[in-house]
């Protein structure tokens, strides 16, 4: 009976021989026989990451940097150019080659760093040199390491890459690896070697993002099952700059990567985001911006070992691509992310009225229709809507069910769309239609090349005999929707 942990889709044998590279070794007695989750063809097409590159708690309203640079092709190519050793709670990149002729150059004192120290080599940006967005963190580094946060090593000071003198290729190098948000970097929690996402934002900009977002990460809101909201862990004030703070906050993944598998695993997605938004309406907040980059799950229960929080595809050392079970097997919680233009009302006053405000879904109908103030909770539901239209009802197969609550939520009158709580009761009743078998069905693309169909259909039933056999339930269930990483 196969297991359920799988690999990168690009991990599979096929797409490595059509790459020329070697592929992945024969699983040992210890580590079972990994099964591709996509085809190779569809793998291939995956490997620009043009969107599931970013899985952190990001705005998709302050726009993603292009990242051309490639990502490394075997395994023994990272291998080779990586010394790696556990220190401050990350991964320590130790150089193994002479300092380039001149050294470094000494960067002047700075209320952050306390004093002068070694900068970064002025590297062209075209060799793996730090991009211009990247400055503030490798110029924070002191900062932040004494507030509790360890940088990777690319931004400390002094860094010194571990290509430098060598013939390698920067992108093969854990430490070539840059952010695809300038305003998000990853970072260690010195106290507990958990990894973290720190967001900088400006006050100015979003003057309500770091209230909204406190306000579910607070008594008594944050015990609270139904909260979907992504977890605070800390607010820092950045010394220098009284506009700008950090939010620190649990490390996240794009809700629909990996892919689901069945019609129970998308169920469980539509029940929890409709939850979540509901939790926010009553709490008279609404979110402005629920598009399909801000909502974001746990990636703990599926990925037990994590991956490297920018190249999500990869270990946390780069070595190797980074291995995931499936939700129905371990049931995960999904997240509403960036609160950059979310509100919080006061009942009392009526219905609130706001200027259109763009966030990253473009398709609000009463948006494109005037520029007269509207109440933003009806906009709410057409954001939910328009996910489960675009990524679901015109993805996949098997989720028809949806088609006559979606139509009524992305109505082009808001005032004729459902409320939350209509559309929370609508869905329980659909949800109370569909059988054991249904739930169990597999989600098929709309577009699947019939040799993936078969091996699709024959992995799934294999794995269906083995979840009835384990009495895994067709919707996967959290016994306890904690937040992640616990110990906070």
């Amino acid at each position: 009976m196969p297991t359920d942990l799988q690999c990168e889709p690009d991990s599979s044998p096929m797409l490595a021989a059509a790459e020329g590279r070697p592929s992945r070794a024969p699983a040992t007695e210890d580590e079972p026989q990994l099964l591709a989750s996509e085809d190779w063809t569809e793998a291939t097409l995956t490997l620009t990451e043009s969107f599931p590159n970013a899985y952190l708690t990001s705005s998709a309203t302050e726009g993603r940097r292009e990242d051309e640079r490639t990502l490394p092709k075997t395994e023994d190519q990272a291998e080779a150019a990586l010394s790696l050793s556990v220190t401050e709670g990350g991964p320590n990149i130790e150089p193994t080659v002479p300092v380039a002729e001149g050294g470094h150059q000494s960067s002047p004192a700075s209320p952050v760093t306390g004093g002068g120290h070694l900068a970064p080599p002025a590297l062209p940006i075209a060799d793996g040199g730090l991009l211009p967005d990247e400055r503030f963190w490798c110029d924070h580094y002191a900062w932040l390491k004494d507030q509790g946060y360890v940088l990777r090593p690319r931004y400390r000071p002094g860094w010194v890459p571990i290509w430098a003198g060598t013939d390698a290729f920067f992108w093969n190098q854990e430490d070539g690896v840059v952010s695809d948000y300038g305003h998000i970097m990853d970072a260690t929690r010195s106290s507990d070697g958990a990894i973290v996402m720190l967001k900088s934002i400006s006050k100015k900009v979003h003057p309500y993002e770091v209230e909204v977002t406190q306000m579910f990460s607070s008594a008594p809101l944050m015990s609270n099952p139904r909260n979907h909201c992504v977890p605070l862990y800390d607010v820092l004030q950045v010394p220098d700059n009284s506009d700008r703070v950090l939010l620190v906050m649990p490390l996240l993944r794009r809700f629909y990567d990996p892919s689901m598998q069945t019609v129970g695993e998308a169920v469980d997605f539509f029940h929890q985001i409709f939850e979540g938004l509901q939790f926010m309406h009553e709490n008279h907040v609404a979110h402005r911006d629920c598009m399909n980059f801000n909502i974001m799950m746990d990636p703990k229960p599926l990925f037990p070992k994590l991956f490297h929080p920018q190249k999500p595809k990869y270990t946390l050392d780069f070595k190797g691509y980074a291995k995931f079970f499936t939700r129905t097997k371990r049931p995960t919680k999904y997240y509403f992310i960036d609160f950059g233009l979310s509100r919080k009302y006061n009942p009392e006053d009526g219905p609130p009225r706001e200027d259109p405000i763009w966030g990253g879904d473009k398709t609000v109908p009463e948006f494109h229709r005037s520029n007269d103030p509207c109440d933003p909770f009806p906009t709410d539901i057409y954001y939910l809507g328009n996910v489960i239209r675009e990524d679901f009802l015109k993805t996949y197969r098997g989720v028809e069910f949806m088609q006559p609550l979606v139509h009524d939520m992305v109505d082009d009158d808001p005032a004729k769309r459902p409320t939350i709580d209509q559309v929370v009761t609508r869905f329980a009743d659909l949800r109370g239609k569909l059988g054991y078998w249904k739930l169990r069905s597999r989600l098929v693309p709309w577009k699947e090349f019939w040799i993936m169909k078969i091996y699709r259909t024959i992995r799934h039933i294999l794995r269906t005999i083995g979840y009835i056999v384990m009495n895994r339930p067709p919707v996967p269930t959290m016994i306890s929707r904690n937040t992640p990483n616990e110990s906070v």
